[in-house]
């Protein structure tokens, strides 16, 4: 694991435009990066043909392209915008994937596989998901971090904990929140 101090100084760096300070950084935390990438690929099981590296260096054009990739506060910060940008690259895979095989049709998500099956209706579609996903990121970051690296990082509560620089109590209570907001939310849009 990479010392938090280098990851925060580097961060710093990439603020000011520094883009060796960015190159460092993602080849810096690569290890951790492919752990997180393999997580989230061996959850998808055999349905993704994108290898971690891939996933890895897919996520690093998303963020790069993006201003607000040159703004993270702190580490945790940094790694819950990897972990959205690789869900953000599979969601995106698997439309194109949808769209060329069924011409467009929207495919459920397990809520199963998120450990919480009472809180969230089996049926409700992925962009439904994706799109309370990003009104909590907007009302409340953290608890939107929490969820992305639960859910798509494949990531238990201590290394959610680890990985946000947090306690593990707050990220329970962010997660329970957050089942009972998602579970409001999605009561709306469906």
């Amino acid at each position: 694991m990479a010392q938090a101090c280098d990851v925060t100084s580097l961060l710093h760096r990439i603020t000011t435009g520094d883009d060796e300070a960015l190159s460092s950084l993602w080849e810096q935390l690569q290890g951790e990066l492919r752990e997180i990438a393999s997580r989230i690929l061996d959850r998808e099981g055999d349905a993704v043909t994108v290898q971690p590296t891939q996933l890895i260096n897919e996520s690093f054009i998303r963020l790069h392209g993006q201003e607000s990739s040159r703004k993270w506060e702190h580490r945790g910060h940094f790694f819950g915008s990897v972990t959205r940008a690789m869900g953000q690259t599979l969601i995106d895979r698997a439309r194109k994937r949808s769209a060329v095989k069924r011409g467009g049709g929207k495919r459920p998500i397990s809520i199963e596989s998120i450990h919480e099956p009472a809180y969230i209706d089996a049926s409700v579609e992925t962009e439904s998901i994706v799109e309370a996903m990003l009104k909590l990121d907007r009302e409340s970051p953290r608890v939107s971090d929490v969820v992305w690296l639960k859910i798509v990082g494949n990531m238990s509560l201590d290394q959610i904990a680890s990985a946000l620089d947090i306690s593990r109590r707050t990220v329970a209570s962010d997660w329970q929140y957050a089942l009972v907001w998602l579970k409001q939310e999605l009561t709306k849009i469906t």
